[in-house]
């Protein structure tokens, strides 16, 4: 008896806190670990805190008696504890059909009559078919997404960009260490003055590997992103959780290192990033002349983001961060035109 009140005293509030090392996160369900390459979700300051429920000697007395074995031996009780964790974890998704519906937007600052500002307004709904169970899925996303151009008049822009595609992903786990993802997304890329050359096709295809269980992962694969200036990128990183408050996607094109700043079982999450990413596409529009061409747009972006995870996947973000190595182009004009570094607000809700 008084060797199974140590193990509970040392075991319970960090099995429940998640704090143990040693077991990390709980399994993530499918999206989770792959969540950099699905539709683009990022994780007033607050202090660090990490709050433990209460477990009373009632309720661990009526574990006990409706759970048969609970306290044969005091290793398999604190394991059997360690795995109760799970049930205190702020879930990022239903175990249903809806998944998610999403609404964010985006300001690129202009930054003089020479520069270019960008607005951007993106909505998707994202819905989840098991294909035999929750380890196996297609997640079907359709989306819209409208770009807001203030140029100069001289480059002859088109005022609005839109982009309306369905994404389908398919992921399933291989077994306890190995997952694989394979989406695709056909869509329609311009700025609704022409048809020509705007169907556009983008995909991924990639393999994930726990080299370290709930604690370090490998990812390696290909995106393609169908832009006529960076048709396909490898897809190649590591994704690493050393406690439940930090985590690294240190990922190409998309890295992020995520600290967790606040946390109540199964209510929410707050969470503090830095990230960087790869931002543009290429459209299909017409031009002043009345002929049709291709419009790319390219730059990079690093920003600092705060987060928060409500139980079920819904949650609110919000980044502040700059963009820089910014480039215009047209495919019939040889010549590129750039723009000088500029602010970078976005911002968004999930339910």
């Amino acid at each position: 008896m008084l060797s199974l009140l140590v193990v509970l005293h040392f075991a319970l509030p960090r099995a429940i806190s998640g704090q143990e090392s040693g077991y990390g996160q709980p399994r993530r369900w499918a999206s989770e670990s792959l969540g950099p390459w699905m539709a683009e979700q990022p994780a007033g300051p607050l202090e660090p805190v990490v709050l433990e429920p209460v477990v009373s000697a009632s309720s661990l007395t009526q574990a006990a008696t409706t759970t048969p074995g609970l306290f044969d031996s005091p290793r398999n009780s604190a394991l059997e504890i360690v795995r109760r964790r799970d049930d205190y974890a702020v879930r990022r998704y239903r175990q249903g059909f809806f998944q998610q519906l999403r609404f964010s937007g985006s300001w690129i600052d202009r930054g003089g009559d020479d520069g270019l500002g960008v607005g951007n307004l993106d909505t998707a709904l994202t819905v989840a078919i098991p294909l035999g169970s929750f380890d196996n899925l297609l997640l079907v996303t359709p989306g819209f997404e409208v770009d807001f151009l203030d140029g100069p008049p001289f480059l002859g822009l088109p005022s609005e960009l839109y982009n309306v595609g369905v994404d389908l992903m398919w992921r399933t786990q291989l077994n306890d260490r190995w997952g694989s993802m394979l989406a695709v997304r056909p869509g329609l890329a311009s700025d609704f003055q022409t048809s020509q050359d705007a169907f556009r096709i983008t995909g991924r295809a990639l393999v994930t590997w726990q080299w370290v269980p709930e604690q370090l992962s490998l990812l390696f694969g290909v995106v393609y992103l169908d832009r006529n200036d960076l048709p396909i990128l490898p897809g190649v990183g590591l994704i690493w959780t050393p406690t439940p408050d930090w985590r690294l996607d240190l990922i190409f094109p998309r890295p992020k290192l995520a600290r967790r700043l606040a946390f109540l079982p199964r209510q929410r999450e707050d969470w503090a990033y830095l990230g960087g990413s790869l931002g543009g596409r290429t459209w299909a529009v017409k031009r002043p002349s009345g002929d049709p061409d291709q419009l790319t747009m390219r730059d990079y972006r690093l920003y600092l983001g705060w987060e928060r995870i409500l139980d079920g996947g819904s949650g609110l973000f919000a980044e502040v961060g700059i963009a820089f190595g910014r480039v215009l182009e047209f495919e019939d004009d040889p010549l590129e035109q750039s723009f000088g570094e500029a602010v970078l607000f976005r911002g968004g809700v999930t339910y």
